[in-house]
């Protein structure tokens, strides 16, 4: 099993969209914690997504993509830089 995790209306084959809108294959709150098994899952797409979480509720949300991750499985995580963004503190 595939995730594109924060997928929005975008549609990738092979992967189950998982967001809090209409056209996610699983609609669901990123902030809780992802309703499959643990090492249930291949391969997670995390697009531009983790800039809507607080700096806080990233750890535990990270902490839980990896439970379900299957050993030797692969996360891809994108996101713009935080350097220009007067918001964020990784402090």
């Amino acid at each position: 099993m595939k995730l594109n995790l924060g997928c929005g209306k975008q549609k990738l084959e092979g992967y189950i969209g998982v967001d809090v809108c209409p056209e996610a294959e699983l609609n669901h709150d990123l902030r809780n914690p992802l309703p499959f098994e643990d090492n249930s899952v291949e391969e997670i797409l995390a697009i531009h997504l983790i800039e809507s979480f607080y700096q806080w509720e990233f750890p535990p949300v990270l902490k839980d993509w990896y439970r379900v991750l299957q050993p030797n499985g692969k996360i891809t995580i994108e996101f713009k830089s935080y350097r220009y963004n007067q918001y964020v503190s990784w402090g």
